[in-house]
C-alpha cells in the first residue's frame, strides 16, 4: 500500500510551484486534474512510510491538502509512456527502454531510473540546463549540480568530461537514487546531502536546477560566491520569475520552454545580489 495526498489549488495560486514543491518532497507521481473555476487538484502518490505530515506542512501554503491511503494505484504506469531524451550529442535514456541506435552527433548515453526521485531528463527545466552544460562543459572542467535529483545533470558533465563533479540534494532519496545512477553510469561524482552555505570551492560551471518553495533566488548569496570566475547556470524558472533572477543574478542569457526558463551567466556578468 502506497498514500497519497491531494492538494486543492485555487484559481489565481500557481500550481506548478506547488507540483515542483511535491517532486522536492518525494512525491513517486502527481496527477493534475480541473475541478472548475480554475481550480486544480494535484494528486500525488508516495511510497508506504514516507513522511507525510512534513511535505503536507509545506503543501499547506497552497491550499487545503488531504491524505489518502490507496491500494494499487498504478503510480509506475507512467514508464510505459517514458521515452528516449536527446538534448544535442547527450541521450538520456530511462533504464527499463534499449538504448535507441545512436545518430550522427550523438555522444553521450546516460542511463536513468528515477526510483522514488524526480528526474528523469524530460521536465523542460531539466532539458534548459542540459542544453547549457552541453555548450559550456570542457575537458577538465569543475561542475557543481545544485539539487541534483537523480543526477541527470550530475552524469552528464562528467559523461561530457568535467573532472571535478559535485552533486547536492537534501532530500535523502534523491540522494540514493543519484549514486545508484553514477555508479550503473560509471563516472566519478561527488554526490551528498551537504548543504550549498557548507561548499567552500569555487567552480567554473554550478548549475541550479531547482525549484518548489525553495528557489534559485533564495540561494543567491552562495550561488554566485561558489560560481565567481565561473558561468552559473540557473533553471526550474517560471516565465515571470526571469526578471527578478537576471535583476538578482546578474545579466544573462535567457532560454524558455513550456512556460519554463534558464538563464546562463558568464563569469564578466555575474551579480552581486542587489537587484
Amino acid at each position: 500500500m502506497s498514500e497519497q495526498l491531494v492538494l486543492t489549488v485555487a484559481a489565481g495560486i500557481d500550481a506548478e510551484v506547488a507540483l515542483c514543491e511535491m517532486f522536492d518532497g518525494g512525491a513517486l507521481a502527481v496527477e493534475e486534474r480541473a475541478v472548475g473555476s480554475g481550480a486544480v487538484e494535484l494528486i500525488a502518490g508516495f511510497a508506504a512510510g514516507h513522511d507525510l505530515d512534513r511535505v503536507a506542512n509545506a503543501l499547506a501554503a497552497f491550499g487545503p491538502v488531504e491524505r489518502r491511503a490507496v491500494v494499487n494505484d498504478g503510480l509506475d504506469e507512467w514508464r510505459r509512456h517514458a521515452e528516449v531524451i536527446r538534448v544535442g550529442p547527450v541521450v538520456v535514456v530511462p533504464a527499463w527502454l534499449e538504448p535507441p541506435p545512436s545518430r550522427v552527433g550523438e555522444l553521450v548515453s546516460i542511463s536513468i531510473e528515477p526510483g522514488r526521485a524526480f528526474g528523469i531528463g524530460d521536465h523542460p527545466t531539466t532539458r534548459l540546463a542540459l542544453a547549457r552544460l552541453v555548450d559550456h562543459v570542457v575537458r577538465g572542467a569543475s561542475v557543481l549540480d545544485v539539487g541534483c535529483g537523480t543526477g541527470v545533470l550530475a552524469i552528464a558533465a562528467a559523461r561530457l568530461g568535467a573532472g571535478n563533479v559535485v552533486a547536492i540534494d537534501h532530500a535523502a532519496d534523491a540522494i540514493e537514487v543519484a549514486r545508484a545512477n553514477v555508479a550503473v553510469n560509471d563516472v566519478d561524482v561527488d554526490v551528498s546531502t551537504a548543504a550549498l552555505t557548507e561548499i567552500e570551492a569555487r567552480f567554473d560551471i554550478v548549475v541550479a536546477n531547482l525549484g518548489g518553495l525553495v528557489t534559485p533566488i533564495d540561494l543567491c548569496a552562495d550561488l554566485l560566491r561558489v560560481a565567481r570566475g565561473g558561468v552559473l547556470v540557473v533553471s526550474g524558472l517560471l516565465d515571470d520569475q526571469v526578471a527578478g533572477a537576471l535583476a538578482t543574478f546578474g545579466t544573462g542569457e535567457v532560454d524558455r520552454m513550456a512556460g519554463w526558463a534558464a538563464i546562463v551567466i558568464r563569469p564578466d556578468r555575474l551579480g552581486s545580489c542587489t537587484g
